[in-house]
């Protein structure tokens, strides 16, 4: 039997449940796993996503993670109907470099150690920064690319 979660992981699972889900429900997203998909079938055809990562190097009680954003457009008609990685998109980009000060942004969620900051209270201020930059960055350069011609590369 596993190990039950710890008050970060389950304080990471109300962030995305309760704050970033929603914001991607609005648009038209659905969740699998931490990967947000988004389908157009309208010429050119494609799949937009939004891949919440984890850094490698947190641990059931620091988790520090970013968004990354990919674009596929259909190059054959099977890839209409299979979803796939971020990492296979021709057109990549992380959230951080779409802000005005282009820099990799990651963020942290940890056990607070005395007098730190609790875990509501991370969660809460971490959903005020990152909610506005998915909807006013993240998606709209996700659904501006997948509404345009395909990358030739």
């Amino acid at each position: 039997m596993g190990q039950s979660k710890t008050l970060t992981q389950a304080s990471f699972d109300v962030l995305v449940r309760e704050h970033l889900a929603p914001v991607f429900k609005r648009y038209g997203f659905k969740k699998s796993a931490l990967n947000w998909y988004i389908r157009r079938d309208e010429q050119p055809g494609g799949w937009g996503i939004i891949n919440l990562q984890k850094s490698a190097f947190g641990n059931r009680n620091h988790i520090t993670f970013t968004f990354n954003l990919a674009v596929m457009h259909d190059r054959e008609p099977e890839h209409a109907s299979k979803r796939r990685a971020h990492y296979w998109g021709e057109q990549q980009d992380r959230i951080g470099s779409l802000l005005p000060r282009s820099h990799y942004s990651w963020w942290d969620l940890e056990q607070p150690k005395r007098g730190g900051q609790s875990l509501p209270a991370q969660v809460l201020k971490i959903a005020e920064e990152v909610c506005p930059l998915l909807e006013r960055r993240a998606i709209p350069w996700v659904l501006e690319r997948l509404a345009g011609p395909p990358v030739v590369g």
